[in-house]
């Protein structure tokens, strides 16, 4: 049984996700999946990070494909937010 502090914990988590950001970041998952045919053992990470390398935008949305016994991470050179699935489809080679 979960004590009622975990409980907020775990209401203030699925929260999170309904953000707009946290939305748009299950959108860009989803995205992944189909682009690249991913199965459900294939763990997808989205992230928006500071850029610190030269000529890099200071913000880019870095993409991590875990599974199958490869590991994958791509950029984005925009923020999260405006990220397209184009730009998704563009990075599996089907654009």
């Amino acid at each position: 049984m979960l004590t009622l502090g975990e409980k907020i914990h775990a209401r203030l988590v699925r929260l999170k996700y309904l953000t707009e950001k946290g939305l748009k970041r299950l959108r860009i998952r989803e995205w992944v999946r189909d682009a690249f045919a991913l199965d459900e053992d294939s763990a997808v990470m989205v992230m928006e990070l500071r850029c610190g390398e030269p000529n890099c935008p200071p913000i880019e949305t870095v993409i991590a494909i875990m599974g199958n016994g490869a590991n994958r991470q791509y950029k984005v050179h925009k923020r999260l937010g405006e990220v397209l699935e184009e730009d998704v489809q563009s990075l599996a080679g089907r654009l």
